[in-house]
């Protein structure tokens, strides 16, 4: 019989309150541990506003911005997955640079897929 070796990964919420005129939030960080790519599963967008949404090292982008709506599960592809395993990675949610107003979102994300 053969032994399978599956690697847990990290899962969290979030429930950010988005700044205005683009502003970044962040989540608090988790640790990526392969190669896959992220997820970030959308449960709530408020005013029906869209969330921007990329995954950060540091002040760094380590994908592309990917938009979600109250209730989109994205999959954000790293631009060198090899680079980003072993990092402490967080979600970096933002409106658009004309929204105004402060809105919040909810859900959860994971590093890896």
């Amino acid at each position: 019989m053969g032994t399978t070796v599956v690697s847990a990964r990290e899962v969290d919420t979030y429930n950010l309150i988005m700044p205005r005129f683009g502003g970044v939030t962040k989540t608090d960080s988790l640790y990526k541990s392969n190669q896959t790519r992220a997820v970030n599963n959308n449960t709530y967008v408020g005013g029906g506003y869209t969330m921007h949404s990329a995954i950060y090292r540091g002040e760094n982008k380590m994908t592309s911005t990917y938009s979600a709506g109250s209730g989109d599960r994205i999959y954000l592809k790293y631009n060198s997955p090899s680079d980003a395993q072993g990092s402490n990675l967080r979600l970096g949610g933002w409106t658009g640079l004309s929204t105004y107003v402060k809105v919040q979102t909810t859900g959860s994300w994971s590093p890896d897929e």
